[in-house]
C-alpha cells in the first residue's frame, strides 16, 4: 500500500529477470522466513553508473511478541553487455524494538540510507502470511523457486492401483511388439518337439 501523500514509485517488473524487484524479493525470502516477517517496505530501485540498487526493510516476529527485529536488505545488481544480471546482497539488522517503536526505528534507518531511500517506500503487511509473500513477489515481476516448476503427477490405472511408469514410444522404425529371442541349442530343440507334436505339420 502507498501512504496517504506518498507518490506511488516505478516497479521493475521483468519476467525471468534475476535483477527484478521480485526475483529479488524472491532471494531475501531464502535469507529471511517470510512466515517471520510482520512488515515489509519495498523502496523503488535506483540506478546510476550501470548499477541498479534496491533496498528492503524488514521487521521480524521475535520471541517476545511484542518486540520486533528491524533489518535491511540491499541488493545491487550490474549487468554485462548483454544485460545479464549479477547480483551482490548485503542484509544488517539494526535494531531489536518494542513494536510501537517500530516505525521511529524505521525512521531512522530511513535516514541512515540516504539516497537509496530518496522515494517514500511501499509498506506491504506481511503478517507472517507466506502466501502474501509470494503473491507479492509475483506482482513484482518474480517467481518464486518452490512454484517455478511443478512435479509431474503419476499416473494411476481406472482401478485406483499404484501408479506403473509408463513405456516409452516405440521410435519411428522400430517395432512396437515384443522382440522375438533368439533360437539357442534348448529353443531349436523345443521347436522341434512342437513340430513333431502337431498333427497338422505332420503328413
Amino acid at each position: 500500500m502507498t501512504m496517504p501523500g506518498w507518490s506511488s514509485p516505478k516497479w521493475v517488473n521483468t519476467d525471468g529477470d534475476e535483477g527484478a524487484v521480485g526475483a529479488l524479493l524472491d532471494r531475501l525470502g531464502h535469507h529471511v522466513p517470510p512466515a517471520t516477517v510482520d512488515q515489509l517496505w519495498v523502496f523503488a530501485t535506483r540506478r546510476g553508473g550501470g548499477v541498479e540498487s534496491t533496498v528492503f526493510v524488514v521487521a521480524t516476529f521475535t520471541l517476545d511478541d511484542d518486540r520486533r527485529d528491524v533489518s535491511t536488505a540491499r541488493f545491487t545488481v550490474t549487468r554485462d553487455k548483454k544485460g545479464r544480471p549479477s547480483v551482490a546482497e548485503q542484509i544488517d539488522h539494526h535494531a531489536t524494538a518494542p513494536v510501537a517503536a517500530v516505525a521511529r526505528v524505521v525512521d531512522g534507518v530511513l535516514r541512515r540510507l540516504g539516497d537509496d531511500a530518496a522515494q517514500p517506500p511501499r509498506l506491504e503487511p506481511i503478517a507472517g502470511d507466506e502466501s502474501r509473500w509470494v503473491e507479492l513477489v509475483r506482482e513484482l515481476g518474480g517467481t518464486p523457486v518452490a512454484t517455478a516448476a511443478e512435479p509431474e503427477e503419476p499416473v494411476a490405472d481406472e482401478a485406483g492401483d499404484a501408479a506403473v511408469p509408463t513405456q516409452p514410444a516405440a521410435t519411428a522404425g522400430e517395432d512396437a511388439t515384443e522382440p522375438t529371442q533368439p533360437l539357442g541349442e534348448n529353443g531349436a530343440a523345443a521347436e522341434a518337439m512342437q513340430t513333431a507334436g502337431d498333427p497338422e505339420s505332420n503328413p
